[in-house]
């Protein structure tokens, strides 16, 4: 039901420029024949027939060349890239259309745009900043506000909605707001935040490190990459949780696994794995990363994602939303 793509093609067109050049210059030609023959008793027939076939010409030209401008412009309304509806000038509203349970505490809000016809702006593994007045502040004075980031899942060129993942926290203020939301309920957010570029076929392996909702980054890069037939790049995932049941996308995650063996492995790893677990138990190890992540080299990537402890383990960088740093386990 959330699965949706845009294929895009684009168009080049001619102008007629080269064919407005060579007009000018035989009408100024049969002009000037003109002005030769006035004196003789060609002349005005010289002139007449002159002015006719520069004329037939022009008509001509004027003809096909508004057929080509109007084509043109057809093309250009045709493969103009949509409007963007989020931004940094202020904050859009969202209107929560519908949701789906996407595993313990955790849903899938998909969120009307504005307008039908625009992208939500978001790039691969960017993420938006949602802000909601903090309950029990809407009447005052000067309300507080909550600011709580949030990375799209939805493709970059999905039009008209923007799906975003939401986990559940007792202490979470914003958390249990958007899960309080029923459609038609309506919400702000700014962004995107992060400009990083992804290009295929830029490295021949590239790791994945995901705790828990770390997972929505590591998600659209994935989705950049196994969308892209041409992209020959190789994933390893290692996605870790707490529970089974905590596992975030799971099904769509194994689905393109299923269908891209050669380009996506998954391992998930469990700290409170059950009985009959087969995979990865426990914390984060550098025994597990050497085993489920590329060698280092200059045609590899390694990118981590997840709670701060984790992070900081992993990476020793204090926590970043999206860590490219290999210090930590990483740099053993």
């Amino acid at each position: 039901m959330f699965n949706s793509y845009l294929s895009r093609a684009s168009v080049k067109a001619s102008t007629g420029l080269f064919q407005q050049t060579s007009l000018n210059t035989q009408m100024r030609t049969y002009m000037g024949t003109a002005g030769r023959y006035r004196n003789s008793r060609y002349g005005n027939k010289a002139l007449v027939l002159g002015l006719a076939v520069a004329g037939g010409a022009y008509y001509y030209y004027n003809r096909e060349s508004n057929i080509n401008r109007v084509a043109c412009e057809g093309i250009e309304r045709n493969t103009k890239s949509p409007e963007k509806a989020l931004g940094w000038t202020g904050f859009t509203t969202l209107t929560l259309r519908e949701t789906q349970d996407m595993g313990k505490n955790a849903k899938l809000f998909r969120f009307d745009l504005p307008k039908e016809d625009q992208v939500s702006g978001h790039t691969t593994s960017s993420f938006i900043l949602t802000c909601i007045v903090k309950p029990g502040t809407e009447n005052n004075w000067w309300p507080s506000y909550v600011f709580r980031p949030y990375t799209p899942i939805s493709a970059e060129g999905d039009l008209g909605h923007v799906d975003i993942v939401v986990k559940q926290y007792e202490d979470g203020t914003t958390s249990k707001y958007i899960h309080a939301l029923k459609p038609g309920d309506k919400i702000k957010a700014l962004g995107p935040v992060g400009n990083s570029q992804y290009h295929a076929n830029a490295y021949k392996s590239i790791g994945m490190i995901a705790g828990g909702s770390g997972i929505t980054p590591m998600f659209q890069l994935l989705r950049k990459i196994i969308d892209n037939s041409e992209d020959k790049t190789k994933v390893n995932l290692l996605y870790c949780n707490r529970t089974e049941a905590d596992i975030l996308l799971r099904d769509e995650l194994e689905t393109m696994a299923a269908k891209n063996p050669e380009r996506l492995q998954i391992t998930y790893c469990l700290s409170q794995p059950p009985p009959e677990w087969e995979q990865e138990s426990g914390r984060v190890s550098l025994d597990m990363v050497k085993k489920h992540m590329p060698e280092p080299s200059s045609d590899t990537k390694v990118f981590v994602c997840g709670p701060d402890g984790m992070v900081s383990t992993v990476t020793s960088s204090g926590g970043y939303w999206f860590s490219k740093r290999k210090d930590g386990i990483l740099k053993e």
